[in-house]
């Protein structure tokens, strides 16, 4: 349950978030509508006029279906009692609502891409001429090191709190749990502080963009828009130190450390996706109040490179990045060597995700074996796990209720136990193979290493149990 209340907090921001984002190319903005280049006085035009708003109406009412049917879809979760099934549906969730969620636009786009060429209004010939502002060119400049130092140094700091906490502790044995989970995100957060930095700094220095023949208007909307994106990666930055400090903090309360990172992690996401959803409501801001403003004649029509208005495929641009038709952001030429390597990592990063979530089912589903063979003691789950020979027990316990303990390496699921944990009572590591549902359990201790085994079910257990004790 708690899983599915977690997953539930930290993606269904996301379908909000994309919802809000796939409506924009319904307004006619920056000479964009549905993606696709109009000038205005098209859409002035009685008939045109018609079949925008048409359009539109169908566009709105398809994609207030598609939200509905993506957001029912993961309540079927809260019935069903398999872990590995209800992360796989989480999971795979997230990039379906991505690709239903553009079918409205698909085909929207579809119909007004039509519509201008039957007019002839498409550009046929290549047109490979720019536009370059000279007024402060290269100058319009909103990020500094100094707005980002503090964050990253603070967050490098933060290494050395586990080494604090022993020392003031004097606890020189503390959770390795605790120690593994801390120092994966504490790497994670300021390789995080660094890549925004970097990230920042590589779009600051982007050209001043053409938009009229006055020069006032084109660096007036660049700085516009380079400040709205220094205030979104510099308040993203001191976000992920602000975690980082608090997990810092909970690390001190030893049992209820990992509690406070899920939570905490969750809160982090919930308040990017609000801070990434103010910076596009800001860039949205911006673009209306110079829509008046801009010249269509320095409007580039490559609508023939734009893919459903979304994807940009132009083998005759020579850069691997361009801004996005609507919204705010960038995303790669896909005719460019970066583009189809990005493309095919994402490619791989949806076949690995669907391979991995299908060996969790495996897991999951496959069920545990404790058996006595050859004066061994073999626990199997999907192969031999454990063998451990007879001669080597010290001592074995019959248990009817687990010690607390946490995974530190393995699976930790309702039905499975699998692999390396840590029992705090006993302040120690341990291996365990069982399924925590059951009400009998062995406990086996060798000179190296203590062991959790349970079987298939109670009887399995209790079977082997009496096969080993004298």
């Amino acid at each position: 349950m708690w899983i599915n209340i977690l997953m539930a907090v930290s993606l269904y921001p996301v379908l909000l978030v994309l919802y809000f984002s796939v409506k924009a190319p319904a307004k006619y903005e920056n000479s964009l509508l549905f993606g696709i280049t109009m000038k205005k006085e098209w859409l002035e035009e009685p008939e045109v006029k018609a079949l925008t708003e048409a359009l539109k109406r169908q566009y709105k009412k398809e994609l207030s279906i598609c939200t509905l049917i993506c957001a029912l879809v993961p309540c079927v979760c809260f019935f069903i009692p398999y872990l590995s099934i209800q992360l796989t549906i989480w999971c795979m969730w997230v990039f379906v609502i991505i690709v239903v969620l553009m079918i409205p636009q698909i085909r929207a786009h579809k119909k007004l891409m039509q519509w201008k060429k039957d007019q002839g209004y498409m550009v046929e010939e290549t047109d490979n001429a720019m536009y370059v502002e000279l007024r402060e060119a290269g100058q319009i400049r909103r990020v500094k090191l100094t707005q980002y130092l503090p964050s990253i140094l603070v967050s490098i700091v933060a290494v050395i709190n586990p080494f604090v906490y022993r020392m003031a502790t004097g606890n020189a044995d503390n959770d390795p749990v605790n120690n593994s989970v801390y120092y994966i995100l504490w790497a994670t957060l300021v390789i995080t502080n660094v890549a925004i930095y970097l990230v920042a700094l590589w779009m600051d220095k982007r050209k001043t963009e053409v938009i009229s023949a006055n020069s006032d208007v084109n660096v007036s909307y660049t700085r516009a828009k380079k400040q709205t994106w220094n205030q979104l990666w510099l308040r993203s930055s001191y976000l992920a130190t602000a975690l980082l400090t608090v997990l810092a903090a909970t690390y001190w309360l030893g049992d209820r450390f990992v509690t406070f990172m899920i939570f905490g992690t969750c809160v982090y996401g919930l308040v990017q996706i609000l801070l990434i959803g103010a910076a596009i409501r800001r860039k949205a801001f911006i673009d209306k109040v110079y829509q008046d403003k801009r010249d269509f004649e320095y409007v580039k029509d490559d609508d023939k490179y734009w893919i459903w208005g979304m994807f940009y495929y132009n083998p005759h641009d020579t850069r691997s990045m361009v801004d996005t038709r609507y919204g705010m952001g960038t995303t790669v030429n896909m005719a460019r060597p970066l583009g189809k390597i990005l493309d095919g990592v994402a490619v791989a990063s949806i076949l690995f995700c669907a391979v991995l979530f299908a060996w969790v089912i495996r897991e999951e589903f496959t069920p545990i074996e404790l058996r006595m063979a050859d004066g061994y003691i073999e626990a199997v789950h999907t192969g031999v796990e454990y063998r451990i020979g007879t001669g080597e027990i010290e001592s074995v316990t019959l248990l009817d209720k687990l010690p607390r303990m946490s995974k530190s390496r393995g699976n930790g699921m309702d039905t499975l136990l699998e692999g390396t944990f840590y029992v705090r009572d006993e302040g120690q590591k341990c291996e365990v193979l069982l399924n925590p549902q059951n009400d009998c359990f062995i406990r086996l201790e060798t000179a190296d290493m203590i062991y959790y085994f349970g079987g298939v079910d109670d009887a399995q257990t209790m079977e082997v149990y009496l096969q080993v004790i004298p």
